[in-house]
């Protein structure tokens, strides 16, 4: 049998999030339009100089995922919202959709290969789980009333000397 490598370490370094999100977000912006789902997008970042430690390619993954859920669950007529803001000393992203949620007996067991979409693997949240875990943050999914679900990431801001 041949040896188990250990996961490469998460490589931290200060990442301005206004960019970062934008540039996570043209990949499923651009899947929306040449689909030509009509969805509506809105986006509150607060300041514009946000700036969080991470790895810059988990995050993105993480980001991406969020965003194709939220874009999916919100369909053909629906609204997916993004945010972020300064809390403490940490950055609070949130992604939220007015899509039909997740029920929340499902949302503390969220585990791989659970979806509610017809075709879906079930494996966007738990990655973006598992990657904002690594970043010592948090993922939390909320209700958005009056329907639909709120994904609020808290990650460690980048500090003045980083």
């Amino acid at each position: 049998m041949g040896a188990v490598s250990a996961p490469a370490p998460v490589r931290l370094t200060a990442l301005g999030l206004l960019g970062a999100l934008v540039l996570y977000l043209t990949l499923p912006l651009a899947a929306t339009l040449l689909f030509a789902v009509a969805t509506r997008w809105t986006t509150t970042i607060l300041p514009e100089s946000l700036t969080l430690r991470g790895d810059e390619e988990l995050l993105e993954r993480a980001f991406e995922n969020l965003v194709r859920n939220a874009r999916d669950a919100a369909g053909r007529v629906g609204t997916v919202e993004l945010g972020a803001w300064n809390e403490s000393e940490r950055v609070v992203v949130r992604v939220s959709d007015d899509g039909p949620g997740i029920p929340p007996e499902r949302r503390q067991a969220l585990r791989p290969f659970f979806t509610t979409r017809p075709g879906g693997l079930g494996l966007g949240l738990p990655i973006a789980r598992k990657i904002v875990q690594l970043h010592e943050g948090r993922l939390d999914l909320l209700d958005r009333l009056p329907h639909g679900l709120e994904v609020r990431l808290s990650l460690p801001a980048a500090g003045p000397e980083q």
